[in-house]
């Protein structure tokens, strides 16, 4: 599923990517790739995880995650960035269209036990999270000192409310 996923998002990026001007959108290509790993490095020292990817057979659980990392998130800001819209109200819909697609990917991978939620997380949860994510990519794209002070009140956020240890 992980690596079906990252050849969907290739595919996606190379055919529908702004390719000739893709380092205006390098920084936040890397910023969705930071928070991820971010992510990582504060569940992971507890083992608390509020979603954990379970890799495919043929996978571990750091291949998968690189998968994310290096492929599928930075391709998919990459496409997100090239359309996104300038109005307010152009943004909500294009934003909730991102998280509907984020979001069936996601119910996907539940269904076949690609991801799993131990600690009173779950879709709903994600989906209102992918509606952060996807404003702070907006953000970072024109102000990217918003985001990362967005990124930041978000993550504290999580971490009180879901009792994360760090």
């Amino acid at each position: 599923m992980h690596l079906l996923f990252a050849l969907l998002s290739i595919f996606i990026a190379w055919r529908y990517g702004d390719w000739k001007n893709w380092i205006k959108y390098h920084s936040t290509m890397l910023f969705f790739s930071l928070m991820e790993l971010i992510y990582n490095v504060i569940t992971s020292s507890y083992n608390y995880y509020l979603w954990k990817l379970v890799p495919d057979l043929y996978l571990s659980r750091v291949p998968t995650l690189a998968l994310y990392v290096f492929i599928i998130f930075p391709a998919s800001a990459l496409v997100f960035l090239t359309y996104y819209p300038q109005g307010i109200k152009g943004q909500i819909i294009y934003i909730t269209k991102w998280v509907v697609g984020f979001g069936i990917a996601e119910w996907l991978a539940s269904v076949t036990g690609r991801i799993i939620y131990p600690h009173n997380w779950n879709l709903f949860s994600s989906i209102v999270f992918d509606f952060v994510m996807f404003l702070g990519l907006g953000f970072h794209h024109k102000r990217p000192l918003l985001a990362y002070i967005l990124f930041i009140l978000t993550t504290a956020f999580g971490i009180w409310a879901f009792h994360i240890p760090i």
